[in-house]
């Protein structure tokens, strides 16, 4: 999404941001920002959580290093995997994201 939208600053130095750019930016609350101000443009940045990938069990899991808030209901994807195809031990199961 490339679009201009005006917003202003209240009185305390918020900036409310539209839902449609935060949902276009992969906002939500508590996401972390980076802001650069240069010659009268302000540029915000989302700062991407760096993970590291553990071994839970039998699976890989993706841990995150900082402390993120919380993910919506509708943010999580579930792994339902197919019908168990014979792979030899080689290969991986297929499944889909509901």
């Amino acid at each position: 999404m490339h679009s201009t939208v005006r917003v202003a600053i209240d009185d305390t130095g918020r900036l409310l941001l539209p839902k449609a750019v935060r949902e276009a930016a992969g906002l939500r609350p508590g996401s972390p920002l980076e802001v650069t101000a240069s010659q009268g443009h302000i540029e915000l940045k989302r700062i991407d959580s760096e993970v590291r990938l553990i071994r839970q069990g039998r699976l890989t899991v993706a841990v995150a290093e900082d402390d993120l808030p919380p993910m919506a209901d509708g943010e999580i994807e579930i792994w339902e995997p197919e019908e168990p195809a014979n792979t030899g031990g080689r290969g991986r199961s297929r499944g889909k994201v509901v």
